[in-house]
């Protein structure tokens, strides 16, 4: 993040749209998963894995392979707009009460206001700081995919109907409602290409994190993750397809 946002000027415009777009993704999600399971002891629980997609392990990578590396830096911003919520309304969601204390405790939030605050006075940061900053971010994209798949594979399934329910409203839902935010903010270029793959990943591993932390219905979150995961194999081509051809 703070390599590839905080070395290079932002569009502000551009960042504006794209976090309104996350916003308007994950609320759709959530009122979407509010009504189908208002009246299900999952409701909680389902909110995680259909608001707060895989916005990083596999966005991060098709991002840099279909759009290259000024599709990489947009996808960080949806991904900065994404996690900012994820670690305190989702904290909070998670947690029941008392969450959101906690997100000053991760590091990412300190980078992203970093990488912001340089991009937004013009401070140019060292070529050689740059490069090393690159460098380790270059790490970043195997070791999440290394760590995803190492988190699927220890994982048992559970409440398969559910699951598919909420993987369902992730996936195809959430597609939708990146359609409709680009359309309704004019978001076009890269920035549209970053919210359109955005939207359509599978549920995020840190759901089952927090599931898991705070005790939150840990089996069905899981099998939600893991079940979106696997149909994302599929949707996921159909969908880099709509956005390339259209």
């Amino acid at each position: 993040v703070l390599g590839s946002i905080g070395s290079k000027p932002l569009d502000f415009n551009e960042v504006g749209n794209i976090t309104a777009a996350a916003l308007i993704i994950m609320g759709g999600s959530g009122m979407a998963t509010w009504i189908l399971f208002h009246r299900s002891r999952f409701l909680r629980a389902a909110l995680l894995p259909t608001m707060f997609m895989n916005s990083a392990n596999m966005a991060f990578p098709l991002a840099l392979l279909m759009f290259g590396e000024q599709g990489l830096a947009r996808q960080l911003i949806y991904y900065v707009a994404i996690n900012l919520v994820h670690v305190t309304v989702g904290i909070w969601i998670a947690r029941g009460k008392n969450g959101l204390g906690e997100v000053f405790r991760l590091p990412m939030v300190y980078a992203a206001a970093l990488a912001i605050g340089l991009a937004s006075t013009g401070t140019i940061l060292p070529p050689n700081l740059v490069k090393t900053l690159n460098l380790v971010g270059q790490a970043t994209i195997p070791l999440m995919l290394l760590m995803l798949g190492i988190r699927l594979r220890t994982v048992r399934l559970f409440h398969l109907l559910p699951a598919l329910a909420a993987s369902s409203i992730r996936l195809l839902v959430g597609f939708g409602l990146g359609i409709f935010a680009v359309w309704a903010l004019g978001v076009e270029g890269f920035a549209r290409d970053a919210v359109l793959l955005g939207s359509v990943m599978p549920a995020a591993v840190l759901n089952f994190i927090l599931s898991e932390k705070y005790r939150l219905e840990q089996e069905f979150v899981a099998t939600t993750v893991v079940m979106s995961t696997i149909l994302s194999f599929a949707t996921t081509p159909i969908a880099l397809w709509l956005i390339i051809s259209h």
